[in-house]
């Protein structure tokens, strides 16, 4: 074989290499510049989750630290409502106290205080309803000597008066009226009472006649 054909040969075999050279240097730089991007992204996202993870720890002692704030504000306002409970139960005891020393020390004086009470309760009771019988009574006497004193009068007016079976009652002073009766006209409306029946039976409820009309 010639050299020239060696030759000929190599520089074929040389320029092949070349090619191929060539074909695996542009695949290294493709692959190269993949890896480098696949790297820039990933470390984007390593370092987005970094400042992520940065974000939620600091939002987190935020937190803890608003929680703290208002433990404290709520035990301090607590400690405050026991203080003024306490206060309150002391005073409260204290009144108590001082009150149970007062009645030990003036039991008398508190009964005497209460019986003496009762007692002008029931006599400006008592007073009242006597001064009440006492003006329809004088009212019936003013009336009655106000009054002419003839005998056929007083006649006509009995006779009158035996038909009726309707009354006046005066339910303060209990006397009984005719409805045509002077003193009716002078009596208290509250304490004026239209009835239906007999004197005998106003009587037995504790009712009396009237000194004027005479009812019966």
């Amino acid at each position: 074989m010639k050299k020239t054909d060696e030759l000929s040969i190599l520089e074929k075999d040389k320029e092949k290499l070349k090619k191929e050279l060539d074909r695996v240097s542009e695949k290294l730089e493709k692959s190269s510049e993949r890896v480098s991007l696949f790297k820039t992204r990933q470390q984007e996202k390593v370092d987005e989750l970094s400042q992520r993870r940065e974000e939620i720890e600091h939002r987190i002692l935020e937190i803890n630290s608003q929680i703290e704030d208002i433990r404290a504000k709520k035990a301090a306002e607590d400690r405050k409502i026991i203080i003024i409970l306490l206060a309150f139960l002391a005073v409260l005891m204290l009144i108590l106290g001082g009150m149970a020393i007062f009645e030990r020390t003036h039991p008398k004086q508190s009964l005497e205080t209460t019986e003496s009470t009762t007692t002008t309760t029931e006599l400006q009771t008592t007073t009242q309803e006597a001064t009440w019988r006492e003006e329809e009574e004088i009212t019936e006497l003013t009336t009655e000597l106000s009054t002419e004193p003839t005998t056929t009068t007083t006649y006509e007016a009995t006779t009158a008066y035996v038909e009726e079976s309707v009354y006046i009652l005066n339910t303060n002073t209990k006397v009984i009226h005719y409805p045509g009766c002077r003193a009716v006209k002078q009596m208290n409306n509250s304490n004026k009472k239209e009835v239906v029946g007999t004197v005998d039976e106003f009587i037995a409820q504790g009712y009396r006649a009237c000194g004027i009309c005479h009812p019966h």
